[in-house]
């Protein structure tokens, strides 16, 4: 399965290498493990790279090529904002933290919850409400 997983991704990252995308990147440095549609990723600074609608992303390590994860979004609404304002949005519950939007120039993207965060919000262990933590991010030229 991981074999299937990275031959995906480095499917889709030669055709954002391939492709005049007009979508800048984004840079984040994240402080803290956090967890994305099943895939556990370590505190370290990632490039987030988009599809030309935004409907897709990868996240990648600036730090360890090995350390990676694709991701689907949704639209969530249009927002004015300044044209460098951009930032990550994750759902913490107890010590685990999910990556829940992404804040792009002007709109904001929602994740799609994983199995893993549904089962742990259905669960008993922790409460319904999340706590939001927000990470800025920076938009590459």
């Amino acid at each position: 399965m991981r074999a299937v997983k990275t031959a995906i991704l480095a499917l889709l990252a030669a055709t954002f290498a391939n492709a005049q995308t007009t979508v800048p990147a984004l840079r984040a440095e994240i402080p803290f493990v956090f967890e994305m549609r099943g895939a556990t990723l370590p505190a370290g600074d990632y490039r987030i790279d988009f599809s030309e609608d935004r409907s897709w992303f990868t996240i990648k390590s600036l730090e360890d090529s090995k350390e990676s994860a694709i991701g689907v979004t949704f639209s969530v609404a249009l927002h004015k904002q300044s044209p460098n304002e951009a930032k990550l949005v994750f759902n913490k519950y107890g010590d685990r933290y999910f990556l829940s939007q992404i804040w792009h120039p002007n709109i904001a993207r929602q994740l799609p919850k994983s199995k893993q965060e549904r089962e742990l919000v259905t669960s008993r262990v922790v409460a319904q409400i999340p706590v939001r933590v927000v990470v800025a991010a920076k938009v590459m030229r």
